[in-house]
């Protein structure tokens, strides 16, 4: 009665995505196509069903087409045999077992990407600190890459993309087995913050059309802040470059004030002395106030403006003879007052 039992047979695995026609792990599909009957032709039985599976579960089937089984190799690190096995099963619960060619499978993973440094520099890639730190108008990156080492599979190192500031390189080099670019293209701040995406491609996936992963690095300024303490007990008080003045609080960067800023001296801007006209405004304000002041009870002192040299400013100062309800406006400045 045997002869009677259902018959199949699987052709050959056909793949599909492949790299150099061999199977990839993760990425590479099978179709397989089979033929089933029963013997002899008169035989009343019929196949009822046919399932497939893969050895050590290698295999995920995704689907069947007619008279066909579809699947794709799963991920792995390592490579990996695969055959596919189908039952035919009839009418009286007769079976009859078909199975494929073996294939191999090579283990595969996507480039794995390591930071080692990333920095403000210059077009050379020299990082330059204080007083010449407007020359970093480019950012140094170096990192290191694992790559899956199977048939030949490698990284050319202008198929990695560096993008910075809307602008992405291809200009990273290798050397002494780190990969390492100058990006930035001079258009950089110094003082800024930016993220660095990072997309990399080998030669499987540029063969097998693989999108590559984005890693993103991040760049942060470090501001320095600094105290300088000389041997004469004075001290020097910087952020953003290194102290290097006594008595002096030195700031290399941007400032927003939120509120009122009092000054008490001499003001010098960009090198031009502008005491006179800071003065002028804080001089109009206290005059206001000092208005208030003469009114608020109920009196009628009134309030004198004068408008004078600083030097003569500062010989009724020095006599003690300023008068307390004259606002004085200086119209040169004059060290002292």
């Amino acid at each position: 009665m045997d002869g009677y039992k259902p018959t199949i047979s699987l052709q050959n695995l056909t793949l599909s995505n492949t790299y150099n026609n061999l199977a990839i792990a993760g990425y590479t599909s099978f179709v397989t196509r089979y033929i089933d009957g029963v013997t002899p032709s008169n035989n009343s039985a019929s196949i009822v069903g046919v399932t497939a599976q893969a050895s050590k579960g290698y295999c995920e089937i995704s689907g069947s087409i007619l008279k066909g089984i579809t699947g794709t190799f799963v991920e792995s690190l390592t490579n990996y045999q695969v055959y596919i096995s189908a039952t035919a099963t009839d009418s009286r619960n007769r079976t009859a077992t078909g199975n494929s060619n073996t294939v191999t499978v090579y283990g595969y993973h996507l480039p794995y990407f390591s930071l080692d440094s990333i920095a403000h520099c210059d077009a050379s890639g020299e990082t330059h600190e204080e007083e010449e730190q407007d020359q970093n108008t480019y950012v140094k990156i170096v990192f290191s890459l694992d790559v899956a080492s199977i048939l030949g599979n490698s990284v050319t190192p202008s198929t990695i993309q560096l993008t910075i500031d809307d602008r992405t390189y291809t200009n990273c080099t290798l050397v002494n087995n780190k990969y390492q670019a100058i990006i930035g293209g001079g258009n950089l701040s110094p003082l800024a913050n930016y993220s660095v995406a990072v997309r990399i491609y080998d030669t499987i996936m540029d063969t097998l059309n693989i999108n590559p992963e984005t890693f993103t690095v991040q760049l942060s300024k470090k501001i320095p802040i600094s105290l300088l303490d000389d041997k004469a007990g004075k001290v020097g008080f910087a952020m953003g470059i290194e102290a290097s003045q006594d008595d002096v609080i030195e700031m290399a960067l941007d400032t927003s004030f939120t509120d009122n800023v009092n000054l008490i001296g001499n003001a010098t801007i960009s090198g031009e002395d502008k005491t006179a006209t800071i003065s002028s405004y804080d001089l109009i304000h206290n005059a206001v106030r000092a208005y208030e002041a003469d009114h608020t009870d109920g009196g009628t002192y009134g309030t004198t403006i004068r408008i004078m040299t600083g030097t003569a400013y500062k010989k009724l100062k020095d006599n003690q003879q300023l008068d307390a309800h004259t606002i004085y406006f200086l119209s040169s400045p004059v060290t002292g007052v």
